[in-house]
C-alpha cells in the first residue's frame, strides 16, 4: 500500500509540473508571411531587417521554452512507464467486482436522462470491461498528445527562425555596398572553400549521427547550425552582392555567371544546413523515430545532384534538336523575361535562357510560377529537365520542361535529398522542388521572390 502511494504521488508531481508552466505561443506563420510580404513587396529593407530580428529573438525564446517542456513531458512518459504498472498491479475489472451490479445500475440511472437507456447501458458495460492496460493507455494519451503538440510547435518556430535568417540575408543582399572584384580566373572567391567546408561538416555530422552518443550528435548539430549562419552566411551574401552588381555590365553577365550561381547555391545550402542542424539537435534530444530516420539518412552518400541528364549547350540543341528530343539535359545561361500565362484554367510559366552568342531556349513548366524561388530575369542558372523538340502544350515550340525533385524518393540514395525531405516543414531552399540552381540577384524580384511569394513557409510547400 505504501508503494502504491509513492507511485501515485510521483505521477501527481509530474503532472503538476506540466500544468505549472507558461506555454509557448504560436509563431502564426500566416501573420509572419503577411508582414514579410509587405516589407518585401515595398523594398523596405531596413523594415525587413527589424522584423526578421524580432522574429528571430521570439523564435529562440520559444524554442528554449519548448525544449524545457519537452524534457518534462518525456520525464512524465518515463514515470508512467516506471510507476503505472505497479500502481495498477491490483486493478480488477469493474465488472468482475462484487459490487458491479449496484455500480452498473447507478451508472445507467445517471446517464439515462442524457443518452437514453440503450446508450447508457452500452457506456456502463464499456466501463465495466476496462482493463489495467486500458487505464494505463488513458494515462499515457494526454501526455503523448502534449508531446505531439510541442513537437509541432517546435517545428513551426524552427521555420520562423530559419525564415527570419533568410529574410535578413535577402535584406543584406539589397543593402550592402558592393566591392570591386579582384581580377583573375578565381579572383577573391570564398565560395569554393566554404562549400568544401560545408560538405566536411555535413559528413562529420553524418558520422556522429551514426553513433549512439546523443550528446555528441546534439553538439555537432548545433555547431553546424551556428557555423552556417553568422559570418559564413554573411560573407557568402557579400560575395553574391559583388557579383550581382558586377554582372550588370553586359560583358560580365556570362563570364561571371558560374561564380554568381555558385554563390547563390551556397547560400541556399547554408540555409538548409541551419534547418538540418536545428532539426537534428531536437531529434537527438528526444530520440525515438525521428532520430532513427536521421540515422538511416546518415548512412547514405552526401550528394544531391540536379538529377539525371547530360550537360549540353544551346548550340548543340539548336543544331540538332531531334537528337535530344525526349532526353533529360542540363542547360546553362542567363535568364530572360519570365512570362506567366493562364490558358484554359492552367498556369503556363516560361522564360528564355540565353547564351553569350545570342542563342536562346525556352524553359517552361505547367501549374507553377518559375520565379517563385528566385529564377528571375538577369539571373544565371543551370536548368535541368526534359527537352521537347515540338511541345504542343507550349504552342509547338522547342522547350526544356523544367524537372522537379522527388526528395522522398531521392532520399533513398542521398543524405542531402533525405535531409531536404526531413526538414521540408522548416524550409525549402528551392520551392516546389524545381530542378535548377541560380544566382542570387538584388532587387524587388530575384532572391526576394521567396519572401514575396511566401514559398519558404510550410503551408506553401509543394514537394
Amino acid at each position: 500500500m505504501v508503494g502504491t502511494a509513492v507511485h501515485a504521488r510521483t505521477l501527481q508531481r509530474r503532472l503538476e509540473q506540466l500544468v505549472d508552466v507558461t506555454w509557448p505561443s504560436s509563431p502564426l506563420p500566416e501573420t509572419a508571411r503577411a508582414v514579410y510580404l509587405k516589407a518585401a513587396a515595398s523594398s523596405d529593407w531596413p523594415g525587413l531587417i527589424a522584423l526578421a530580428k524580432q522574429q528571430r529573438r521570439d523564435a529562440r525564446s520559444a524554442l528554449g521554452l519548448i525544449t524545457r517542456l519537452q524534457e518534462k513531458v518525456r520525464g512524465t512518459h518515463r514515470d508512467i512507464a516506471t510507476h503505472a504498472d505497479d500502481l495498477l498491479a491490483g486493478w480488477v475489472r469493474p465488472d468482475r467486482r462484487a459490487d458491479w451490479p449496484q455500480v452498473r445500475a447507478q451508472l445507467v440511472a445517471t446517464l439515462k436522462p442524457q443518452t437514453g437507456v440503450a446508450k447508457a447501458e452500452a457506456l456502463a458495460d464499456d466501463f465495466g470491461a476496462t482493463t489495467a492496460r486500458a487505464v494505463k493507455s488513458r494515462m499515457e494519451k494526454p501526455v503523448a498528445d502534449l508531446d505531439e503538440f510541442l513537437a509541432n510547435s517546435a517545428e513551426q518556430w524552427r521555420a520562423a527562425l530559419v525564415g527570419a535568417r533568410l529574410a535578413e540575408a535577402i535584406a543584406a543582399l539589397n543593402t550592402r555596398r558592393p566591392r570591386p572584384l579582384v581580377p583573375g580566373p578565381f579572383g577573391d572567391d570564398i565560395v569554393s572553400p566554404l562549400a568544401a567546408e560545408l560538405n566536411d561538416r555535413l559528413t562529420q555530422l553524418c558520422d556522429t549521427i551514426g553513433s549512439s552518443d546523443r550528446d555528441a550528435i546534439r553538439t555537432n548539430a548545433r555547431s553546424l547550425a551556428d557555423w552556417a549562419r553568422g559570418t559564413t552566411l554573411d560573407d557568402t551574401v557579400r560575395r553574391a552582392v559583388d557579383l550581382s552588381v558586377a554582372r550588370r555590365d553586359v560583358a560580365s553577365r556570362w563570364t561571371l555567371g558560374p561564380a554568381a550561381q555558385a554563390a547563390g547555391e551556397l547560400i541556399r545550402n547554408l540555409i538548409l544546413a541551419q534547418a538540418i542542424g536545428l532539426t537534428v539537435e531536437e531529434a537527438a534530444l528526444l530520440g525515438g523515430d525521428n532520430l532513427d530516420r536521421w540515422r538511416a539518412a546518415s548512412a547514405l552518400p552526401l550528394p544531391n545532384e540536379l538529377g539525371p541528364g547530360q550537360d549540353v549547350t544551346l548550340a548543340q540543341l539548336k543544331s540538332n534538336p531531334a537528337t535530344f528530343d525526349g532526353d533529360d539535359v542540363f542547360v546553362s545561361g542567363v535568364v530572360g523575361q519570365v512570362t506567366i500565362k493562364h490558358v484554359r484554367g492552367k498556369v503556363l510559366s516560361t522564360a528564355s535562357l540565353l547564351d553569350e552568342d545570342g542563342l536562346s531556349l525556352t524553359v517552361g513548366i505547367e501549374h507553377i510560377k518559375l520565379d517563385s524561388g528566385g529564377l528571375d530575369e538577369g539571373a544565371y542558372a543551370t536548368v535541368a529537365g526534359r527537352y521537347v523538340a515540338d511541345d504542343p502544350v507550349f504552342n509547338h515550340t522547342p522547350i526544356l520542361r523544367v524537372g522537379r525533385h522527388s526528395y522522398e524518393d531521392e532520399g533513398e540514395h542521398s543524405f542531402l535529398a533525405a535531409a531536404t525531405h526531413l526538414t521540408r516543414w522548416v524550409v525549402t531552399p528551392v520551392p516546389h522542388g524545381l530542378r535548377y540552381v541560380s544566382s542570387w540577384e538584388r532587387g524587388l524580384s530575384g532572391a526576394n521572390n521567396q519572401l514575396r511569394y511566401g514559398t519558404w513557409l510550410p503551408f506553401e510547400r509543394r514537394l
